[in-house]
């Protein structure tokens, strides 16, 4: 038999789950309208333009492009810690990608990847906290009251 103390464990557990699904699956959503969005952009040769930080571990720089609607854009790029190891110059090209709704805003090197990976993760904790909400549900009242 189920004492109360137990039914209260699991209904705090549900509503514990249920907020992780709620928080993961709002966050997994703006992660992929990103993706999308990104998606919809286009990869194009561009100049360096200036270079602010060239260091083992970061690489932020400038550079100059022409996006599909004819728009020349000033853009900066920076790769975050730990890029791929390249070289890179002043007047030289680099391959870069722009998103569909920001051109000019929204610039990364080609050879990162997008954001699909959290996109991918959230579904999989959206779908692990569900499963757990499931198996703590309430028992189901067997016929002739015994539980």
């Amino acid at each position: 038999m189920q004492t109360r103390r137990d039914r209260g464990n699991r209904r705090a557990g549900r509503v514990v789950l249920l907020l992780a699904a709620a928080v993961f699956l709002a966050a997994g959503a703006a992660a992929a309208g990103q993706a999308i969005d990104d998606a919809r952009g286009a990869t194009v040769d561009a100049a360096v333009v200036r270079i602010m930080t060239d260091v083992p571990g970061r690489r932020v720089y400038e550079v100059t492009f022409v996006d599909a609607t004819g728009r020349t854009c000033e853009s900066r790029v920076d790769t975050g810690s730990n890029p791929p190891a390249r070289e890179i110059s002043v007047g030289g090209r680099s391959l870069v990608h722009y998103s569909a709704s920001d051109p000019c805003g929204k610039v990364r090197e080609s050879i990162v990847a997008p954001p699909w990976f959290f996109v991918v993760i959230a579904g999989v904790i959206v779908v692990v906290c569900s499963f757990g909400v499931w198996r703590l549900r309430p028992p189901r009242a067997r016929p002739g009251g015994v539980e």
